[in-house]
């Protein structure tokens, strides 16, 4: 016994690592939309598109995971200092940071697209559930019992075996290693609307700055005037893992880099207005602006060795760190504005 659907969105540089990121594909597909080519790039490993962005033209599979990782708010979530979970990643994600799949964001992420889904997790059932959907000619979003990367998109089975997606590597988990699936229903009207993505995106940056997640950043790399912990007594080591915690929660602002295309796209079919208009050009800059200190920050941390600099250097060097840091805080802060604005823009055009 053997059923396989022709699954050929490519998932070479997403598989597995959120909801998202497999979300994505799977409604491409359910839309008819791709035809399957990878994207060649020149800087990607193997040709393949990474979306870094750089190209301007990123693969159409990007367009789509930034237009639902922007309306569901998880682009402008933000890392703690200290590595706990921020209330935004537990709204979004639960236990596990970016893996967006907590029961709020898959039926937003349904609604939003329109259709309807039934969340299953009686395991006795799973079998069933899979070939019926299967043979029905949709793919079943899943979530593996353990590993890092726990969602996969089954696009078929053969006996007791599941099938994934050719390019997907690894594999993933049969039946007996799935704790949920996601069996997709009929298409609907959509049930959130992108003032409903509006509104997320403006309750995630209302968390962040209710937690002052950028402060906790500032305060450990500032020197302190009161002589408290001031970096710039910490050893070496010390040092070097506090540039790093502020390199790697980069890659939280560095996925803002479609922030704006997505909004623009989302908001296309809306009632159009000058001010409309101002809000999004307001965005893109803003957007610039972030991403011109997140690279600023990276590149940073990656030719600073703190055993190699003057102890003048070293206080220039944590000056433009701080202030790198508050200028994010600050233009998250005119984000903020900026959405809210566009919310209250669209709700009069409403009424």
């Amino acid at each position: 016994m053997k059923n396989a659907i022709a699954f050929n969105i490519p998932l070479d540089s997403v598989a597995g690592k959120g909801f998202i990121e497999c979300f994505a594909p799977t409604y491409m597909f359910l839309e008819g939309i791709g035809n399957g080519e990878v994207k060649k790039c020149q800087k990607g490993p193997d040709g393949k598109c990474v979306r870094c962005g750089n190209c301007g033209s990123p693969d159409v599979q990007a367009e789509y995971f930034y237009m639902f990782s922007a309306m569901s708010g998880q682009s402008t979530t933000r890392e703690r200092f200290d590595g706990e979970l921020s209330g935004s990643q537990k709204w979004l994600s639960g236990t596990r940071a970016l893996e967006c799949g907590t029961d709020d964001m898959v039926e937003f992420l349904f609604g939003f697209a329109g259709y309807e889904y039934r969340k299953h997790t009686d395991c006795a059932k799973f079998r069933d559930e899979i070939i019926t959907s299967i043979d029905a000619g949709r793919p079943v979003i899943a979530r593996g019992k353990e590993g890092d990367k726990r969602f996969h998109v089954i696009v078929g089975y053969k006996d007791n075996k599941l099938l994934y997606p050719r390019n997907q590597s690894p594999q993933g988990p049969q039946f007996d290693r799935l704790d949920t699936l996601y069996i997709i229903g009929g298409k609907t009207e959509p049930r959130f609307s992108p003032v409903d993505g509006l509104r997320r995106i403006q309750r995630v940056l209302e968390m962040n700055g209710e937690e002052k997640l950028w402060d906790g950043y500032i305060e450990t790399m500032v020197r302190l005037s009161d002589g408290g912990d001031k970096v710039t007594k910490a050893e070496v080591t010390e040092k070097t893992a506090r540039m790093k915690r502020v390199a790697d929660t980069m890659g939280y602002t560095w996925q803002m880099h479609s922030f704006a295309e997505a909004l623009r796209k989302c908001l296309e079919k809306e009632p159009q207005s000058p001010a409309l208009s101002d809000c999004l050009k307001n965005v893109d800059s803003l957007v610039g602006d972030i991403m011109g200190y997140t690279w600023g920050l990276v590149h940073l941390k990656g030719r600073m060795d703190w055993s190699d600099i003057h102890f003048a250097a070293e206080d220039g060097i944590l000056k433009i760190i701080r202030l790198s840091l508050q200028a994010l805080k600050e233009t998250d802060d005119k984000l903020l504005e900026t959405i809210k604005e566009a919310i209250a823009i669209l709700e009069e055009a409403a009424s």
